[in-house]
């Protein structure tokens, strides 16, 4: 899917488990294909750190309008920032 719709950002397919594993992003404990890696949203910088992540929000149901302001609010406080060159 990320090869056919051409995606412009960046895009975890194909990594390895120890690296999605680094992001806090795996469910080791289950043995089900497909649900051993948790949807996870990541703000990342320029300089490519996380500066935000949803915490696996979808994950535990939490409801998407908290997280939507958790995220505008990263977005901005990013923006605020002068960028190191």
């Amino acid at each position: 899917m990320v090869e056919q719709s051409k995606a412009p950002w960046p895009c975890g397919f194909g990594v390895t488990k120890q690296s999605i594993a680094l992001f806090g992003a795996l469910n080791p404990g289950l043995k089900i294909a497909g649900y051993d890696v948790s949807p996870t949203l990541y703000l990342m910088g320029p300089d490519y750190r996380i500066l935000w992540s949803d915490s696996r929000a979808r994950m535990g149901h939490i409801a998407p309008g908290p997280i939507m302001h958790e995220l505008e609010t990263a977005i901005e406080k990013a923006l605020a920032k002068p960028l190191k060159r």
